[in-house]
């Protein structure tokens, strides 16, 4: 069985935050099964707008999978409308 959550982790400088706003959250996403004693056995980096930010973490502590889900997966499960950093900066 594989559980999920997020962990916030990417700090952004000042002349980021100034460029871009700073409604951004930035981590990875964890994936824990059964036999990974603690350790997380794949990570998604991530960089979302941050109002979604704790939805999603919501959704992914409460999804527990029989197969490791891919980032994208994740995200069309949640049906949540989360805005990605790379898909505003173009």
């Amino acid at each position: 069985m594989w559980n999920y959550y997020l962990v916030e982790e990417l700090i952004m400088n000042s002349k980021w935050l100034e460029e871009n706003g700073t409604n951004w959250a930035a981590g990875r996403v964890e994936c824990h099964n059964e036999d990974s004693m603690g350790y997380s056995e794949r990570e998604y980096w991530l960089m979302i707008d941050r109002k979604d930010w704790n939805k999603f973490d919501d959704y992914l502590r409460s999804l527990n999978t029989e197969s490791l889900q891919s980032l994208d997966q994740l995200v069309e499960s949640s049906r949540l409308p989360i805005v990605f950093y790379n898909q505003l900066a173009k």
